[in-house]
């Protein structure tokens, strides 16, 4: 069983067609309940999501587990996804057997070109 934690948004203002690119560190770290007090999972995401004046979202997004499910005990995930109709974020999964605390560095850009191609 997985429980999904959001820990970390960006609130999007209105009325904007707006392309952000997003890089996201993100650290679970076991404190306590199912497997070993100190382990630990680190995941990176990478992507870019558009917003339509509607504010309609689209991601393009990948992971890579910089510490391998397995090798350190923790099975952890992390994916870019709307938190509210206004913002998106990054949420967490993990186990819900055990106690994760959470870290997250989320770099966010947006390029400004003003050419039409």
């Amino acid at each position: 069983m997985y429980k999904d934690v959001s820990v970390s948004s960006v609130v999007i203002p209105d009325c904007c067609t707006k392309k952000v690119c997003a890089k996201a560190n993100v650290i679970g770290i076991n404190y306590g309940g199912e497997g070993e007090v100190g382990e630990y999972g680190y995941v990176q995401v990478t992507g870019a999501v558009k917003f339509t004046n509607g504010l309609a979202s689209t991601y393009h997004q990948s992971t890579t587990h910089i510490v391998q499910a397995g090798h350190s005990g923790m099975n952890i995930t992390a994916v870019m996804k709307d938190a509210t109709a206004t913002s998106f974020g990054v949420a967490v999964t993990g186990l819900t057997e055990t106690r994760i605390q959470w870290t997250a560095e989320v770099k966010l850009w947006q390029n400004k070109l003003t050419q039409t191609f």
